[in-house]
């Protein structure tokens, strides 16, 4: 029973957008008059004094998005989409009869679609013609952007974390960092490795089970003060003098780094030519409104328009209970 209301919605929409193009394109159809249009073709339907033809028919249903069309593929589908037709015509040529047509409201509503239908073939055909952009123009803006195509530096490190929590007392605070200094020390004096020390004493989840070993990380994942140090190294072993971030107290211990590359030319080409086919149809899109703006001058008046007394952004709706995603957000390293 759903599904067949879902259906019938879907055809109603259809046949609706179908009859305001038919009106304001001067398609078939009863007259803004009330007379009926001769048409030529095989005679499906009469609704009145109006034919629906097998020719109007089979027009209409190639016109239904493929996702529907399996429904009108039988018989009783197409009977089902038929009396849609038919009901629609039904009730337009009531509208006729009491004068809906010449209702100015009416009147304009059509023209508003009319105008968003004709500027709309305007703008499709500016879409559909895609500038052709050749291998040589691709290759030149790649070899001038090669810095837009990198892989980013990256870091291979150890991590121990020692947290410091909000409304943490200052003895607390302190008791932290003497602790990681005091674990710092033991690493470097060689009383206890550093993947000993993640494992027993780092309260980061992620990597304490794994000796603190972090996944290669670039700049931005983390925070400016673990970044500041992670990238600075460039000893194997070397291991950082304890650090204080929003996390709390870090010990960091290199592993490698992996320097900035330009990503090979066959893996960016086609992300390069659609970029630069985008640019030179805006520029073209651009340059066509100019010049239309030159045939038909355009004159405003700003100083009619003003900002309204509640002028501003719109109030963020939110699910009652969930924070709003534009006043706050997960931290960088997701916990």
């Amino acid at each position: 029973m759903k599904k067949t209301m879902l259906w019938a919605l879907a055809l109603s929409m259809m046949l609706a957008l179908s009859a305001a193009a038919c009106q304001q394109g001067g398609g078939s159809g009863s007259s803004a008059s009330g007379g009926s249009a001769k048409k030529s073709g095989t005679t499906l339907a009469k609704v009145g004094d109006e034919t629906i033809t097998l020719e109007d028919f089979q027009s209409k249903l190639d016109k239904i998005p493929p996702f529907y069309r399996k429904r009108v593929a039988t018989k009783k589908g197409k009977m089902e989409y038929l009396d849609r037709l038919v009901q629609e015509e039904l009730y337009y040529q009531e509208a006729l009869s009491k004068g809906y047509a010449d209702d100015p409201e009416i009147q304009d509503q059509l023209n508003q679609i009319k105008k968003s239908i004709l500027a709309g073939r305007v703008k499709k055909e500016m879409m559909e013609n895609r500038p052709e952009i050749s291998a040589d123009e691709v290759k030149k803006y790649y070899e001038e952007h090669k810095e837009e195509y990198e892989t980013p530096e990256k870091v291979e490190v150890r991590h121990i974390l020692l947290r410091v929590r909000k409304g943490d007392a200052d003895d607390k605070a302190a008791e932290v960092e003497a602790k990681a200094k005091s674990i710092s020390n033991d690493i470097k004096s060689g009383k206890i490795t550093f993947e000993k020390a993640a494992e027993e004493y780092s309260e980061d989840r992620g990597s304490s089970k794994k000796g603190g070993k972090l996944p290669p990380i670039r700049k931005g994942l983390k925070s400016g003060e673990f970044d500041a140090v992670a990238f600075a190294m460039t000893k194997e072993g070397e291991v950082s003098e304890p650090f204080k971030d929003r996390r709390g107290w870090n010990i960091v211990q290199f592993i490698s780094k992996e320097a900035a590359a330009p990503k090979p030319f066959e893996t960016v080409e086609k992300q390069i030519e659609r970029k630069l086919q985008q640019e030179a149809q805006r520029a073209s899109i651009d340059g066509f409104t100019d010049n239309l703006r030159k045939r038909f001058p355009v004159t405003v008046k700003e100083d009619l328009l003003s900002d309204d007394p509640d002028a501003g952004a719109p109030d963020e709706p939110s699910m009652p209970g969930m924070p709003s995603m534009l006043k706050s957000g997960p931290d960088k390293d997701g916990e």
